[in-house]
């Protein structure tokens, strides 16, 4: 498992990361592309960090359970006024009257405006928040387990605080540009825990890559994997409203190493369509995963733009794009050996999670 873990936490770090999401924080703050990487540098460490320090006590690990027990981890940034909402309360029961002291301080050591660094924050903090959310969930996780988890980031996240924050339990200069994204990963991944490696048999509530944050919750992992020609009985079922269920396209397939989809697909998109028309209450997420052939993250952005390919066909057919998530998830969670062809082709797949 740990391998396993290891290749898909990594593949969502890159994906929080990416260009593209680096673009859209940079539009939103309203400020150059270099100087909103070097904001991202400070402000996620110290955001983390200060789930840390308030996780350090009994108290404060269960006020931080009771904060996130119920939240969902969006995958993209949003400035939804909901989701920025439930932020911005996070950041305040994390870092208490600190908050604009922190706000400030970041301000100095990035050379940003104070406005950039709250929205930059409360963009940030719902993802984070979703995250060990998820992961006290998914491991029924009690204040003593998660005091313990968080005590164990520490170490890795002391490099990486921005000089003179404080009202945190440790503070250190910053270390180089050559070292800083690489281990803005690692903090990803361990405080994300084992949340989206979960992800690969559990549905997680989805924003949208592009635009606009939509979730779903997880999907019972040990519920077999049906076929998408089984989603029109599911939804008929007396499975009471909000069950989850997951389907696995069978029939739609993709010209290697593109987005574009083959022939062949349409009447599993045409039965998904229609299906959701029938359940206008429904929400979905449409999962890609690959095969272990390339990198890490060149198989994570293909499966990422494949995911997004079958949403924009639903779409198109007119299925509202706020009802749909997707999401790729690289070469985690394979269902087959990557020794063969046969096992490889099994691994490129798309799946379908569907709430009734």
């Amino acid at each position: 498992m740990a391998t396993l873990m290891s290749d898909n936490l990594l593949s969502v770090s890159q994906r929080f990361l990416s260009p593209d999401i680096l673009q859209k924080i940079s539009n939103e703050i309203n400020q150059p592309l270099d100087k909103t990487k070097a904001g991202l540098k400070s402000v996620i460490p110290t955001l983390l960090m200060g789930i840390v320090d308030k996780g350090s006590t009994r108290t404060g690990a269960e006020n931080l359970v009771n904060m996130v027990s119920k939240q969902t981890p969006p995958v993209d940034v949003s400035t939804d006024p909901a989701t920025m909402k439930v932020g911005n309360e996070f950041l305040s029961g994390i870092f208490g009257s600190n908050l604009s002291n922190i706000v400030s301080k970041l301000g100095s050591s990035t050379g940003m405006n104070t406005s950039s660094i709250s929205k930059m924050l409360g963009m940030a903090a719902p993802i984070i928040m979703g995250a060990l959310g998820s992961k006290i969930k998914n491991e029924n996780m009690n204040a003593s387990g998660l005091m313990n988890f968080l005590e164990q980031q520490k170490n890795s996240l002391s490099n990486l605080m921005p000089e003179g924050i404080s009202g945190l339990s440790t503070t250190q200069s910053k270390i180089s540009d050559s070292q800083v994204w690489p281990k803005i990963v690692l903090v990803a991944l361990l405080i994300a825990g084992g949340v989206w490696w979960l992800n690969a048999t559990k549905l997680v509530k989805n924003s949208l890559p592009v635009i606009k944050t939509v979730s779903v919750p997880s999907a019972p992992a040990q519920a077999p994997v049906l076929g998408i020609s089984a989603l029109e009985n599911f939804m008929k079922s007396a499975a009471p409203v909000g069950t989850l269920r997951r389907f696995r396209f069978e029939k739609l397939t993709f010209v290697s190493g593109t987005t574009t989809l083959s022939a062949g697909g349409e009447t599993e998109l045409n039965q998904i369509v229609a299906t959701m028309k029938a359940y206008p209450q429904s929400s979905a997420t449409i999962e890609g995963f690959t095969d272990n052939v390339g990198t890490v993250g060149s198989n994570q952005l293909l499966s990422t733009q494949r995911a997004l390919a079958v949403k924009k066909q639903l779409v198109s057919q007119g299925i509202s794009a706020e009802r749909i998530s997707a999401v790729g998830l690289g070469p985690s969670n394979p269902i087959a050996s990557n020794q063969t062809e046969a096992g490889r082709a099994a691994n490129r797949r798309i799946e379908f999670i569907i709430r009734r």
